[in-house]
């Protein structure tokens, strides 16, 4: 368990990069300017930290396992409201990091491996409950409904969080009910066609 003090400078650190994040592309943002923002010298940040691209890669891990923790065992078969709406208040609760990860400088990368996190789990379920449809029907469906989560979750934090958490996710429970509908009907098109 770390320290008070190690605790401490580590969020100084993490909130003063957030900061600059939010103003600048990383490759801009260097150790000293950061440090002089935290209020932390070179060496403290050192460490913890071999660079910025490091720093960001583990406040990344720590937002990608609670995202993670979020979306395990969610029902993409039915509007599951309660594990839809942890993963809006995880957003919620990470509202510094959020806000950096969809501004102009933020990490393409990371939200699309969030958006991968549960992709096999959910087609894997999908392919039990709608036999008759091929892996690409699947797999599109499976984008349009993440990367469209994705979009009102941007726009959500874009907006500054203007509105609650349960109509956001009242709002992707209602996106996700109607295409699971549009994905039942078309099971039972393919099976009345056999």
């Amino acid at each position: 368990m770390e320290n008070r003090r190690i605790l401490i400078t580590k969020q100084l650190l993490c909130e003063s990069f957030i900061s600059l994040l939010k103003q600048k592309p990383i490759d801009k943002i260097s150790v000293t300017e950061l440090c002089q923002a935290a209020n932390v010298n070179r060496g403290s940040f050192y460490a913890h930290y071999a660079d910025v691209y490091d720093l960001l890669g583990q406040i990344e891990g720590i937002v990608y396992e609670r995202l993670c923790d979020a979306v395990r065992n969610c029902n993409y078969t039915k509007s599951d409201f309660p594990r839809i709406n942890k993963i809006i208040e995880t957003v919620e609760a990470e509202r510094s990091f959020c806000n950096a990860l969809f501004g102009k400088y933020g990490s393409k990368q990371f939200l699309d491996e969030c958006c991968e996190i549960n992709r096999r789990d959910i087609t894997d379920e999908w392919r039990q409950k709608f036999p008759d449809l091929d892996d690409l029907t699947l797999n599109t469906t499976y984008t349009f409904m993440v990367k469209g989560s994705l979009g009102i979750i941007e726009e959500w934090v874009n907006n500054d969080f203007s509105q609650p958490a349960d109509f956001i996710s009242l709002s992707i429970c209602d996106m996700y009910a109607a295409v699971l509908a549009k994905l039942d009907g078309m099971q039972k098109s393919v099976a009345a066609k056999k």
